[in-house]
């Protein structure tokens, strides 16, 4: 199960955030000893957008692209009968492209 949010800056904003819950079973096939668990996770991620702005009032374009830096951190966790819990931290900077267009509804 993978579950999340995003926002996307406004018109005159070039901030935005998403939230993402992810969880469900693991198991390995090529080991049969070893026995499945559960996992789950999260991650929080901060977008700011890049590039030129449009005023408010200027038709959109009908094609566009926009781009954004993303800093997101996460935690995921792993859960098995046989052994103890193990956790994951993990941390990213990424560059995004968001591709949009008028002309479609």
């Amino acid at each position: 199960m993978f579950y999340g949010y995003t926002t996307l800056p406004t018109a005159t904003g070039r901030l935005a955030w998403e939230f993402a819950a992810r969880g469900g079973l693991l198991g390995a096939v090529s080991e049969p000893s070893a026995s499945p668990g559960g996992f789950a996770g999260a991650r929080v991620a901060m977008l700011v957008r890049l590039g030129e702005m449009s005023e408010p009032w200027q038709a959109d374009s009908p094609f566009v692209a926009r781009y954004f830096i993303v800093a997101d951190a996460g935690v995921n966790g792993l859960a098995r009968s046989a052994s103890s819990p193990e956790a994951e931290f993990s941390s990213r900077l990424l560059f995004r492209i968001l591709l949009s267009s008028a002309l479609l509804p």
